[in-house]
């Protein structure tokens, strides 16, 4: 199988796992559990880091990262959890537990939010199509949950 077909399936299956995620019954974002035993559901630094890996590298790698943000997998959760954004003063990069915070999110979003929060540029990916509805929901949904590990 050749890389782009690879990258194809491996995208879709990112979506199916995403939309099976998205549509599961989790009651106020919790599993459904016993009595004392809550356990949070949601998506983990891994299910964001394929997002990444398929739609932020070629520009966000390590070497010589775009915007100084290497996503790759060794650096994109210290280079964004809890980091100063460069481009908009006053956010942070990822802001655990406050997406409406977090310029990862503004920026990879439909509109121009992120300028309207004072950042610049346009939306990401740039020169590539815009991420769907599902992975951002997923970004989203990680930085709500604390942008954990």
């Amino acid at each position: 199988m050749n890389r782009s077909k690879i990258k194809m399936v491996a995208s879709s299956l990112l979506v199916l796992a995403a939309a099976a995620y998205l549509s599961v019954d989790r009651g106020q974002g919790r599993a459904q559990a016993q009595p004392g035993q809550e356990h949070h559901i949601g998506p983990s630094m891994a299910v964001v880091q394929e997002i990444f890996n398929h739609n932020c590298l070629r520009c966000h790698r390590a070497a010589s990262p775009a915007a100084s943000l290497d996503l790759s997998p060794e650096g994109a959760y210290q280079q964004l959890v809890g980091r100063p954004s460069i481009q908009a003063p006053g956010l942070m990069r990822v802001q655990p537990g406050a997406p409406g915070d977090s310029y990862l999110l503004l920026k990879i979003s439909e509109g121009q939010q992120h300028l309207e929060r004072g950042g610049r540029g346009r939306r990401m990916p740039l020169g590539a199509p815009p991420l769907d509805p599902t992975q951002i929901r997923l970004v989203e949904e990680w930085i709500m949950q604390g942008a954990a590990r």
